[in-house]
């Protein structure tokens, strides 16, 4: 793994992190619009998320994430993350917390069944949190839209998901709706979360049609017991929704990459299943 190199940004920022006594450490990751690498502070671990350039988007779910992170040390979030040492426009950095990534892929091989039971309970109090310092993000109906204009839904489809919609009425709970393995950090029994740019009030059962896309695969208990918890828990109309959403967005994240037609084939299986679901729950109401 590389170091960081502050030549890699603007004179500017290369001040700015200099000013705030950061002295840079090993690259973690870089994105179009976001360098992440490890960092001292005043003596101590972090991590340093930079924006790169003003992306409207990127700067949007830098704001968010960083909000996410006060929301949770202001209002108790019952969730293990890190703290927030400093935020601004372009700078986040956050405590560097030590542990293991559960699984660097996307989608993770066979995983200890006794870690994605912790990984669930974990995921059982964050459901049960309720801050009101997050802010709330229905389903925007221009979503399904423009799944709809990109050819992965048809009319039936969009129906099917506005009568879901509105059997689940005014649901929410918070998500942290990017629940990946790599963004799960195992330390002795407890499991840790990072990446909280998506973390707000959604629909409710996104990070379980989440883990049922990535991980039932190739953990096949997973997907009765995440049905059966949509089930028990009164969402699985939402929960039915954001299947077919996983589906459409794993379609999307991987239709500009190189190896598309390598995974077409099991993106498209996992989104014929996605409809079919969404169409047998949709003709079962009331």
């Amino acid at each position: 793994m590389s170091v960081f190199a502050p030549q890699a940004v603007s004179q500017r920022l290369t001040r700015r992190l200099t000013a705030l006594g950061v002295t840079p450490g090993q690259l973690m990751g870089v994105s179009a619009s976001t360098f992440m690498f490890e960092a001292q502070l005043d003596g101590r671990p972090v991590v340093v998320k930079l924006l790169r350039e003003r992306d409207p988007m990127a700067g949007q779910q830098h704001r968010a994430e960083q909000a996410a992170y006060r929301a949770a040390e202001a209002e108790h979030c019952p969730v293990r993350l890190p703290q927030l040492r400093y935020a601004d426009a372009e700078v986040t950095i956050l405590e560097h917390l030590a542990g293991r990534v559960l699984h660097p892929d996307r989608y993770p091989g066979q995983l200890p069944r006794s870690a994605v039971e912790r990984v669930l309970s974990m995921l059982d109090r964050l459901h049960t949190w309720r801050p009101q310092r997050l802010a709330r993000t229905p389903l925007a109906r221009e979503t399904i839209v423009g799944y709809q204009m990109a050819g992965l839904l048809c009319d039936d489809d969009v129906y099917a998901v506005e009568c879901l919609l509105a059997a689940a009425g005014r649901q929410m709970r918070v998500e942290h709706a990017g629940l990946h393995a790599r963004r799960l950090l195992e330390s002795g029994d407890t499991f840790a979360m990072v990446g909280l740019e998506h973390l707000v009030w959604h629909l409710p059962g996104r990070d379980w049609a989440q883990l049922r896309l990535l991980w039932a695969p190739t953990n096949p208990w997973l997907a009765s017991e995440l049905d059966q918890r949509a089930h028990w828990a009164g969402i699985s109309a939402a929960y039915t929704v954001n299947l077919l959403l996983a589906a459409c967005d794993e379609w999307r994240v991987h239709h500009a990459s190189p190896h598309f037609d390598l995974v077409k084939p099991t993106l498209a299986v996992n989104l014929a299943d996605a409809r079919s679901r969404l169409h047998r729950t949709a003709w079962s109401l009331p």
